[in-house]
């Protein structure tokens, strides 16, 4: 698909290079993340700390996060890689971090989930395999990722009564 992009100048200047077949797509500080079909991660707009430097080794990427002034990228392998702003070790991850199956890039910080307890089990995920709900299995206790903006869509109604009701 393609991506439309309104607001703050740095990121609404045209991607370069232009951007193809896109299925994820993550806004930054002051840049914009895209992953295309074919696995490949495109970036552009303010490039302060390199963040929109994409690594010329990344490959099989199947979900992106982009945080104030960082990006992580989740490979298919299970690994992650990170560039940008490393204040604190942010775009860094930790020694060994394998088996990942979601991340998130903070301000100031990052985040990886490497496993569900076996107390949890995943309800919801994209088409890339990002984990977007969860439940726990005796408990009724449930966790979803959303921005606010998704009860606005077309499916927002369906979305949002599921989640009143614990169908997610």
């Amino acid at each position: 698909g393609e991506v439309v992009t309104w607001g703050y100048g740095a990121v609404t200047s045209p991607p370069q290079p232009e951007v193809r077949d896109v299925v994820a797509v993550s806004a930054g500080g002051e840049h914009v993340l895209t992953l295309d079909g074919d696995g490949t991660v495109e970036a552009w707009g303010e490039n302060r700390y390199g963040q929109v430097t994409v690594p010329s080794d990344l490959r099989a990427v199947v979900a992106i996060d982009a945080g104030h002034f960082h990006n992580l990228a989740l490979r298919a392998d299970g690994t992650v890689a990170g560039w940008g702003f490393n204040g604190s070790g942010r775009a860094t991850p930790p020694a060994g971090l394998t088996d990942v199956i979601a991340v998130s890039a903070g301000r100031y910080h990052s985040l990886a989930v490497t496993a569900l307890p076996d107390c949890l089990e995943a309800t919801a995920h994209t088409a890339d395999g990002t984990l977007m709900a969860l439940r726990h299995r005796e408990l009724p206790i449930a966790g979803l990722q959303f921005h606010p903006d998704s009860f606005l869509t077309p499916s927002g109604p369906e979305f949002f009564r599921h989640a009143l009701h614990g169908a997610f």
